[in-house]
């Protein structure tokens, strides 16, 4: 039941992050972006961030010692931040530094597939400059992923951009 909670805490924090997209602005678009200033580390710098500061949820907790940040949960936010600080680097147009974050990702998190990371470094590639060969691969994603939180930001930045896409005019 422990690993459910701790999956499901995940893919809520990733759809947050999903959901922060600069083209849906909301109190979840700052939340995301104050969260990726203060938090995403250099690619270089591998520690974990002391959360504790930055989400109050866990700060309340500390004091009563109700909530620890486990190492689990350190792991989740760890994650997130790099996630999150890829797509913050792409869309400051540091896409050295994006690639970077999503390389010690997948150092960090070795999974067979990742549909964020697939997906951002399919946007890090387009926003790059849409090659050919990254809207071909964006197309792909996009027919194939239909369940994917990435879809949305992979139309607007690599197929709408084109004309490869049928439903670009939107």
């Amino acid at each position: 039941m422990r690993r459910g909670l701790v999956i499901g805490a995940a893919g809520i924090a990733l759809a947050l992050i999903a959901l922060a997209s600069p083209d849906q602005p909301g109190a979840a678009a700052g939340a995301a972006a104050n969260a990726a200033d203060e938090l995403a580390p250099a690619p270089e710098a591998a520690p974990v961030a002391d959360h504790a500061h930055a989400h109050p949820q866990i700060a309340a907790h500390a004091d009563h010692g109700t909530h620890p940040l486990t190492a689990e949960h350190a792991a989740l936010y760890r994650d997130v931040d790099l996630l999150d600080g890829a797509w913050t680097a792409a869309r400051e147009g540091d896409y050295d530094r994006a690639r970077a974050l999503l390389a010690q990702h997948g150092a960090e998190y070795p999974r067979p597939e990742d549909d964020m990371r697939e997906g951002l470094a399919l946007l890090v590639d387009c926003m790059a400059g849409a090659r050919a060969d990254a809207v071909d691969r964006a197309q792909q994603f996009y027919d194939t992923r239909t369940h994917s939180m990435m879809r949305r930001r992979i139309r607007r930045h690599c197929l709408a951009r084109t004309a490869h896409h049928p439903g670009s005019e939107r």
